[in-house]
Protein backbone atom coordinates (compact mmCIF):
# COMPACT_ATOMS: atom_id res chain seq x y z
CA UNK A 1 0.00 0.00 0.00
CA UNK A 2 2.84 2.34 0.88
CA UNK A 3 4.51 1.69 -2.48
CA UNK A 4 1.23 2.35 -4.34
CA UNK A 5 0.78 5.68 -2.52
CA UNK A 6 4.37 6.66 -3.31
CA UNK A 7 3.89 5.89 -7.01
CA UNK A 8 0.70 7.92 -7.05
CA UNK A 9 2.47 10.85 -5.38
CA UNK A 10 5.35 10.73 -7.88
CA UNK A 11 2.88 10.58 -10.79
CA UNK A 12 1.03 13.64 -9.51
CA UNK A 13 4.30 15.56 -9.07
CA UNK A 14 5.38 14.52 -12.57
CA UNK A 15 2.12 15.74 -14.08
CA UNK A 16 2.16 19.02 -12.16
CA UNK A 17 5.78 20.00 -12.75
CA UNK A 18 6.43 18.67 -16.22
CA UNK A 19 3.18 19.51 -17.94
CA UNK A 20 3.17 22.79 -19.84
CA UNK A 21 1.63 25.51 -17.75
CA UNK A 22 0.85 28.93 -19.13
CA UNK A 23 0.47 31.78 -16.72
CA UNK A 24 -0.71 35.00 -18.27
CA UNK A 25 -0.40 38.23 -16.38
CA UNK A 26 -3.61 40.17 -16.73
CA UNK A 27 -3.47 43.84 -17.45
CA UNK A 28 -5.52 46.09 -15.26
CA UNK A 29 -9.02 45.76 -16.61
CA UNK A 30 -10.67 49.08 -17.36
CA UNK A 31 -14.41 49.18 -17.84
CA UNK A 32 -15.42 52.70 -18.78
CA UNK A 33 -19.08 53.72 -18.57
CA UNK A 34 -20.30 57.05 -19.95
CA UNK A 35 -23.70 58.50 -19.01
CA UNK A 36 -24.86 61.75 -20.52
CA UNK A 37 -28.08 63.71 -20.78
CA UNK A 38 -27.76 65.05 -24.33
CA UNK A 39 -30.77 67.34 -23.77
CA UNK A 40 -33.29 66.91 -26.56
CA UNK A 41 -31.44 65.02 -29.25
CA UNK A 42 -34.36 65.06 -31.66
CA UNK A 43 -34.47 64.62 -35.42
CA UNK A 44 -36.43 67.00 -37.68
CA UNK A 45 -39.34 64.66 -38.39
CA UNK A 46 -42.55 64.73 -36.39
CA UNK A 47 -43.25 61.65 -34.28
CA UNK A 48 -46.86 61.48 -33.11
CA UNK A 49 -45.82 59.42 -30.07
CA UNK A 50 -43.34 62.05 -28.84
CA UNK A 51 -43.64 65.64 -27.72
CA UNK A 52 -41.32 66.92 -30.42
CA UNK A 53 -43.25 69.95 -31.68
CA UNK A 54 -40.45 72.29 -30.60
CA UNK A 55 -37.91 70.38 -32.68
CA UNK A 56 -39.32 70.75 -36.16
CA UNK A 57 -38.21 73.09 -38.96
CA UNK A 58 -41.45 75.07 -38.59
CA UNK A 59 -41.17 75.50 -34.80
CA UNK A 60 -39.90 78.56 -32.95
CA UNK A 61 -36.54 76.78 -32.50
CA UNK A 62 -36.20 76.35 -36.28
CA UNK A 63 -34.74 72.89 -35.82
CA UNK A 64 -33.39 72.33 -39.33
CA UNK A 65 -31.49 69.31 -40.58
CA UNK A 66 -28.17 71.22 -40.46
CA UNK A 67 -28.62 71.98 -36.75
CA UNK A 68 -29.55 68.35 -36.11
CA UNK A 69 -26.39 67.14 -37.89
CA UNK A 70 -24.30 69.67 -35.92
CA UNK A 71 -25.67 68.35 -32.64
CA UNK A 72 -25.01 64.75 -33.72
CA UNK A 73 -21.41 65.67 -34.59
CA UNK A 74 -20.96 67.42 -31.23
CA UNK A 75 -22.30 64.44 -29.27
CA UNK A 76 -20.11 62.02 -31.25
CA UNK A 77 -17.04 64.22 -30.70
CA UNK A 78 -17.60 64.37 -26.94
CA UNK A 79 -18.07 60.60 -26.71
CA UNK A 80 -14.89 60.08 -28.74
CA UNK A 81 -12.88 62.35 -26.43
CA UNK A 82 -13.94 60.29 -23.41
CA UNK A 83 -12.03 57.40 -24.97
CA UNK A 84 -8.57 58.74 -24.07
CA UNK A 85 -6.95 55.33 -23.73
CA UNK A 86 -9.98 53.08 -23.42
CA UNK A 87 -13.12 53.07 -25.51
CA UNK A 88 -16.23 53.20 -23.32
CA UNK A 89 -17.75 49.75 -22.85
CA UNK A 90 -21.15 51.27 -22.26
CA UNK A 91 -22.57 54.63 -23.30
CA UNK A 92 -25.90 55.71 -21.82
CA UNK A 93 -27.66 58.68 -23.37
CA UNK A 94 -30.75 60.40 -21.98
CA UNK A 95 -33.29 62.47 -23.93
CA UNK A 96 -32.76 60.82 -27.31
CA UNK A 97 -35.96 60.94 -29.34
CA UNK A 98 -35.91 57.53 -31.00
CA UNK A 99 -33.93 54.67 -32.48
CA UNK A 100 -33.42 56.51 -35.79
CA UNK A 101 -31.53 59.25 -33.97
CA UNK A 102 -29.26 56.61 -32.41
CA UNK A 103 -28.64 55.13 -35.86
CA UNK A 104 -27.73 58.57 -37.20
CA UNK A 105 -25.37 59.08 -34.27
CA UNK A 106 -23.50 55.83 -34.88
CA UNK A 107 -22.97 56.41 -38.61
Amino acid sequence: MKRKTGNCFITILFVLFLSPVVIVAQEDAVFRVVCWNVENLFDTRHDSLKRDEDFLPTSFRRWYYERYKEKLAHVARVIATTAEKHIPALVGLCEVENENVMRDLTR
